[in-house]
């Protein structure tokens, strides 16, 4: 009998010690401004969220997110943007098809008139390619620019919580560094990413229809000056971000400890009890920190997936056209489509680069932080 009584006394204390955690979390999730996230998003990202019914107000929302569930996404995303590369593939194809069957009319392919039906079907598939390109390329850096907008209305939040959880030091270095990267990437979608895109495509595209100019070269020097020059940014921010977080851990397990101590050894008869509750609250803390960050990384790929998902099936439409091409022997065709194709995957370079800058503070921020 007394087993039983002692039994049931635990599953008490287990369940008030349940509800108590859930009332703090709730509590916390209130007062940190985490709700409002969600209308800081682009408008297909929060189409992506409702989908999922992603919500950090419940503990256990990341049961939603299933690998069946996320590849059904991405599926539904390849279907919707699929459209309008198919359609330019095909309209290349028979660009292609019909350029090589009149070539083959003439009896060389060094006459004039090979020469003229070679330079009109490489316009003719700059015409095709070059306006959903463009505007492509428009809807990524606007992805860029709302997911930087959505970092800066997070980052806010974030530090907030980790402030809750007792990591001052390191909320301080972390709200510094990424309101600063935030900041940088949103005025560089305005001015920066989009021009430099637009002249590396032009070039590219000049190069690949003007027999007398050669551009190509031009056009790779900026690229990888763009790219060396993102990379540089890249490193010289998540090492800041590094070394804060590192020294601002040590600072604040230290400044969690002492008070754990003070509050144990100052207060009479409650002194433990009150430094176990430190404890207990900074563990549901903890939780809605990790929650939060997830919801980051979550809302960070639902800004960006879908137009990284497009710009794959642009590009693998182009290099498609352009093995039609080399097949063919429409060799000036094949030399724009590989121009497009590159001036696809700078943008595509520029994506993922933002998406890991963000991705990995936050994971930093957890892994490292979340030790304090």
């Amino acid at each position: 009998m007394k087993k039983i009584v002692l039994i049931i006394f635990v599953m008490c204390l287990l369940t008030t010690n349940v509800y108590a955690t859930d009332d703090i979390y709730n509590e916390q999730y209130k007062t940190s401004g985490a709700s409002d996230l969600y209308y800081e998003l682009p408008e297909d990202a929060r189409g992506i969220i409702d989908e999922f019914e992603i919500s950090t107000q419940d503990i256990g929302w990341t049961d939603a997110i299933s690998v069946k569930n996320v590849f059904s996404m991405i599926g539904d995303i390849f279907s919707g943007k699929g459209t309008k590369p198919l359609v330019a593939l095909s309209s290349m194809l028979c660009v292609i098809l019909l350029s090589s069957f009149l070539s083959g009319l003439s009896q060389t392919e060094k006459t004039d008139s090979a020469l003229m039906i070679s330079f009109v079907s490489a316009i003719s598939i700059s015409a095709v390619l070059v306006l959903p390109i463009v505007g492509t390329i428009q809807t990524a850096v606007a992805a860029i620019k709302g997911c930087s907008v959505f970092m800066l209305s997070f980052v806010p939040v974030y530090a907030g919580i980790l402030m809750s959880q007792g990591s001052a030091a390191v909320s301080a270095g972390f709200s510094g560094v990424m309101l600063t990267v935030c900041e940088l990437i949103t005025q560089a979608s305005s001015f920066l990413i989009l021009p430099l895109v637009g002249m590396h495509l032009a070039v590219s595209l000049t190069s690949a229809v003007s027999p007398n100019l050669n551009t190509a070269s031009l056009g790779n020097l900026l690229k990888k000056t763009v790219t060396w020059g993102i990379s540089l940014v890249m490193t010289v921010f998540l090492s800041v971000l590094g070394i804060q977080t590192v020294i601002g851990t040590a600072t604040d397990t230290a400044a969690i400890k002492t008070a754990k101590f003070v509050a144990s050894s100052s207060i009479p008869v409650v002194g433990a009890a009150v430094g176990e509750a430190i404890t207990t609250v900074k563990g549901c803390i903890s939780v809605l920190s990790t929650s939060v960050a997830i919801y980051g990384v979550v809302a960070i790929a639902a800004c960006l997936l879908p137009v990284i998902i497009e710009l794959v099936l642009w590009r693998v439409c182009i290099l498609l056209a352009q093995s039609a091409a080399d097949i063919f022997g429409e060799s000036k065709s094949a030399l724009l489509l590989k121009a497009v194709d590159t001036s696809i995957s700078f943008i595509i370079a520029i994506i993922f680069s933002v998406f890991i800058l963000f991705v990995i503070s936050l994971t930093l921020v957890v892994m490292l932080g979340g030790k304090s």
